[in-house]
């Protein structure tokens, strides 16, 4: 029994002879399967003594008698997408173009296209048709009288050959299709790579300036206080030194801005409400805005806490929201938009990068103009701006990307031309509530006759401030560095009430002073002075409960307010510098 294949291959059979055409409709037409003779004989003899089954495909032919007609039908097969598999071919088709010229313009048409030259005469040799033609597997000779045998197998297996070429084809054009796919995001992930490695080159040495900077700062306001002290009252010269006092206290917010570039800052972190801290900024941003900007608050009822110090969210909203109104001319509309949100590892792959897990995703979006493609990879970016001096400095996002950072969460946005931006900030979540326990006490500032350990590698910090509590009564033994200090504690550890360092200092750091000078069980209290933690192991060390910090630059009496509470047994963790600006720049 012989099974046909339901899926015709089109034959194409150029040939100057209509008898010719009748040898191939025979030797390549299936002679049609009778069913019920095929049912009966299964029946009587059964299925093993059945007539073999042959498989062969089903051809569709095409006939034409000379090369032109043949090469416009193959163009119009072609174009219809209905190419043809295999054209038989004659050498002698007069008055027109010969086997060889039909072929060459065949192949110009179709390069895909099996040919078999059926030929009884010697017109060209196989040299000479190969040096027209070239060698190829999808060029046979077929001998004339042919046998309908050979015809249908040559037919049958050029087909077959015709079709797994095409599948072919098909796998390479997918596995091309997937290798440029996977070139791009592998360039893609290496671009977002040296972006971040960028970023943090940069953010790194703003943090090295901003350290330096917090020094000087931290020497005008000392010297500034000592003017101060120094005038009485009714000197026209107390409101230049308050001038010199306020000026450094701005400067402070800028150390601020690059230290969270840097990520270098010290975090107060508490636990606190996002929602409620969120949309507490209301009013003040409402205010920010002209009556033209409409801004609308969505605060999920589900948003949970978070462990952030407060005054960085009200940096991170401000800095998105101050950036969208920039951005929109005339009227427009800023929405922020508070949800909780669970990230698989796909999401979190997209959402910077994140861990898996649940996260506060605060969404600030505006009806501006959009981010153009050219500037994208930039806007993060320190001191990179579109607006003009006299606008920004250029550090809003950049302070906002490493803050959100520093935080273990992530920042990411959505552009289009015309349609505005949507930044999104993720947050971690907390999965427990905890407590924050906050002294806010305000007694009287009170000296004392202890011995203090003074370590500092500026001359200008390290002069002012042991002048300042060597005024308050006590002791003050001054080191340069670390190495220094060290060589003083060891001398008579006992003689030493507090130890008071800085915290990034050449050849011997602060933090790891103080762990070799206590490392056989000393008790001395420490308190670390400094703006800048450069790396995740000393900003550990600084949120030991054992260990008070105040931030550079600060105001002399909230030092001589923690050296006195330190001493007395009363730590008070991270201390701001003692003015509102400061502490907003953490």
């Amino acid at each position: 029994m012989m099974v046909i294949s339901a899926t015709p291959r089109r034959i194409l059979i150029l040939d100057d002879t209509a008898s010719i055409h009748d040898d191939f409709r025979k030797a390549l037409t299936t002679p049609e399967v009778d069913a019920d003779m095929a049912a009966t004989e299964s029946l009587l003899f059964g299925e093993s003594k059945a007539t073999a089954v042959v498989q062969w495909p089903v051809f569709d032919l095409t006939f034409a008698s000379q090369g032109q007609e043949g090469c416009r039908l193959a163009e119009e097969a072609r174009r219809d997408g209905r190419p043809f598999a295999v054209a038989f071919v004659d050498m002698r088709m007069p008055p027109g173009w010969d086997g060889v010229e039909t072929i060459e313009k065949l192949w110009s048409i179709d390069p895909e296209i099996n040919v078999v030259v059926c030929t009884a005469y010697s017109d060209y040799s196989w040299d000479e048709m190969v040096a027209r033609l070239g060698i190829s597997d999808r060029l046979l000779i077929l001998k004339k009288p042919f046998d309908n045998a050979e015809v249908l197998q040559l037919a049958a297996a050029l087909t077959d050959k015709w079709v797994l070429a095409g599948q072919a084809r098909l796998r390479m054009d997918e596995l091309e299709r997937m290798v440029e796919e996977r070139t791009a995001e592998l360039r893609a992930s290496e671009e977002k790579v040296r972006r971040s490695e960028r970023l943090e080159a940069i953010g790194k040495l703003a943090g090295a300036i901003a350290h330096d900077f917090n020094n000087l700062l931290l020497a005008i306001k000392m010297y500034a206080q000592f003017l101060r002290d120094g005038t009485e009252e009714g000197d026209v010269r107390l409101t230049d030194v308050e001038g010199i006092v306020a000026t450094a206290d701005r400067a402070a917010q800028l150390t601020g801005q690059l230290l969270a570039i840097g990520r270098a800052q010290v975090l107060r972190a508490r636990v606190i409400d996002l929602g409620r801290a969120v949309s507490g900024l209301g009013p003040m941003l409402r205010r920010l805005l002209p009556p033209e900007i409409t801004l609308t608050l969505t605060i999920s009822p589900s948003s949970r806490r978070v462990k952030i110090d407060p005054t960085q969210i009200e940096q991170i909203v401000m800095n998105l929201v101050l950036n969208s109104r920039d951005a929109i001319e005339g009227a427009g509309t800023i929405s922020i938009d508070l949800q909780e949100v669970q990230l698989d590892k796909a999401a979190a792959a997209l959402a910077d990068d994140l861990p898996p897990g649940r996260y506060e995703l605060i969404q600030i979006a505006d009806t501006g103009p959009g981010v153009p493609a050219e500037i994208k990879d930039r806007i993060f970016e320190p001191f990179f701006t579109t607006k003009g001096s006299s606008v920004g400095s250029g550090l809003g996002l950049s302070t906002t990307y490493g803050i959100v950072k520093q935080n273990g969460g992530g920042i990411t946005f959505v552009t289009a031309p015309g349609e505005g931006t949507t930044f999104q900030v993720y947050l971690p979540t907390l999965d427990e509530a905890e407590t924050d326990s906050m002294d806010s006490r305000d007694p009287m500032l009170r000296g004392g006759s202890e011995t203090i350990l003074l370590a500092d590698d500026d001359p200008h910090v390290l002069g002012v401030t042991a002048r300042l509590l060597e005024r308050q009564g006590y002791r003050v033994l001054q080191a340069v560095n670390g190495r220094e200090a060290l060589e003083i504690y060891q001398g008579d550890p006992g003689a030493i009430d507090l130890i008071l360092s800085d915290v990034v200092m050449p050849e011997l750091n602060g933090p790891r002073f103080v762990e070799l000078a206590l490392q056989k069980g000393g008790q001395t209290r420490v308190i670390f002075l400094s703006g800048y933690a450069d790396d995740e192991a000393t900003r550990r060390l600084l949120a030991s409960p054992n260990t008070a910090f105040l931030l550079k630059p600060f105001m002399p009496e909230r030092l001589v307010q923690l050296v006195r509470d330190v001493l007395d047994g009363e730590p008070r963790g991270v201390a701001s510098g003692g003015t509102d600006d400061q502490a907003s720049a953490g």
